[in-house]
């Protein structure tokens, strides 16, 4: 679903009580904060927070079981808005995933985990638009 900073918005709210209404508990609902005024992961783990609160008063979870049901889709390097995320910020998405027991925690996309050519801030679907090592944001999803 797509992240906003109160977590989700319309349409996710919309898959939210749509489950609910038909009585579906998905093992996992995910969003993706990116794409939506972020930058870093204070952003990002503020909207997961968010988002678990809906996920408590839609289905009336215990906070452990709403964490266990919670999952995380980000982009890596450059958004299409402009946004970065470094690895810095998969580092502590992924320590607060760990810590709050979510049950997903993944990324946009593995074939953009290299640097452009020259380090280059552009956006692009072969290269992340920041610079870093090829494979560090996968290294973050194989911890997980």
């Amino acid at each position: 679903m797509p992240g906003t900073a109160s977590g989700t918005g319309y349409f996710g709210k919309n898959v939210l009580d749509t489950a609910r209404r038909l009585g579906v508990t998905n093992a996992n609902f995910s969003i993706m904060p990116f794409d939506g005024g972020f930058n870093g992961a204070s952003s990002q783990i503020a909207a997961l927070e968010q988002f678990h609160s809906m996920l408590i008063t839609a289905f009336g979870w215990d906070s452990a079981t709403a964490y266990a049901h919670e999952g995380v889709s980000m982009m890596n390097g450059r958004t299409d808005t402009a946004e970065h995320f470094y690895p810095a910020d998969f580092q502590s998405v992924l320590d607060y995933a760990h810590q709050k027991g979510l049950g997903r925690y993944t990324f946009w996309s593995v074939g953009r985990d290299r640097a452009c050519p020259n380090n280059a801030d552009q956006l692009s679907s072969i290269c992340s638009g920041i610079a870093q090592t090829d494979g560090a944001f996968t290294r973050f999803t194989a911890q997980f």
